[in-house]
């Protein structure tokens, strides 16, 4: 019986299957990356809604990735945490900036310039028809 030892260009890493699979899977993660800077971007311009959905969501999406990467193989501790754990830091942080700031309607006075105690103009009055 002759044993013969893998050489790097006898490996499976080459295989069509495999290069079409990390092909697919690089730009999952680029959609993923792309899509959080879409939220940040749209954050910055004022529609928090949309942008911290966005941002929550996808923050929700690659830390459970990070999960099952480690439970399906806990030798990939090193890259399950570096997938996990910056969005791991983004959920805390929204919640903690929504009870510091009072949540939506106090970040709209502070982005619109008004004082927490005053009024916003009223309705303007139409003219009563004569």
């Amino acid at each position: 019986m002759i044993f013969r030892t893998a050489t790097r260009f006898d490996s499976t890493a080459d295989a069509p299957e495999v290069r079409l699979w990390r092909f697919n899977v690089g730009f999952y993660n680029l959609f993923l990356a792309l899509g959080l800077i879409a939220g940040f971007v749209t954050l910055h311009l004022g529609h928090e809604t949309v942008g911290r959905t966005l941002i929550i969501n996808l923050s929700f999406f690659m830390v459970g990735g990070g999960i099952m990467l480690f439970v399906s193989d806990p030798e990939l501790w090193r890259g399950s945490l570096g997938q996990a754990l910056p969005p791991a830091v983004v959920l805390p942080a929204d919640v903690l900036q929504r009870g510091a700031y009072g949540g939506r309607k106090a970040i709209r006075r502070m982005s619109s310039g008004r004082s927490a105690g005053s009024r916003p103009p009223g309705p303007v009055p139409w003219p009563r028809p004569g």
